[in-house]
């Protein structure tokens, strides 16, 4: 019986010991809410640092690298409904993804098709079948 008393005192004080200093998020309050403007500095000072850490100005999203389009002429070696791999002059193949392309072909592209291709980086940006 003592030890059943003992036992019920000491779990009663570890409880509220353990509960007496915790820190609880409703105790805490926000003192302003975010506005335009510290959202502007927070945006600002986070460029900032980006800048200093890696020695170059930060990209934003309207300065979005462009890569240089470039064009090519081959026969059509395989296409899929998302990409396609043309057999170029020299032998090589070059695939890329055709997302969004401009197709400009009387019946669609066909295996063995020649064709003119301009594209940036792995992306078609339009694909001309030519006149055999």
């Amino acid at each position: 019986m003592k030890r059943k008393l003992l036992f019920t005192i000491m779990l009663g004080v570890i409880l509220l010991t353990g509960c007496r200093n915790k820190n609880t998020a409703s105790e805490t309050t926000i003192s302003e809410e975010p506005t335009a403007t510290t959202i502007a500095e927070t945006v600002a000072e986070t460029l900032s640092t980006a800048q200093t850490t890696t020695g170059t100005p930060a990209k934003t999203e309207t300065e979005t690298e462009s890569q240089p389009q470039d064009t090519v002429r081959g026969v059509v070696y395989d296409a899929a409904m998302s990409s396609v791999v043309i057999k170029l002059e020299d032998g090589s193949l070059l695939t890329l993804q055709r997302d969004g392309c401009e197709i400009i072909s009387g019946d669609g592209l066909d295996i063995d098709d020649i064709v003119e291709v301009t594209y940036e980086g792995n992306q078609a940006v339009r694909i001309e079948e030519l006149k055999q």
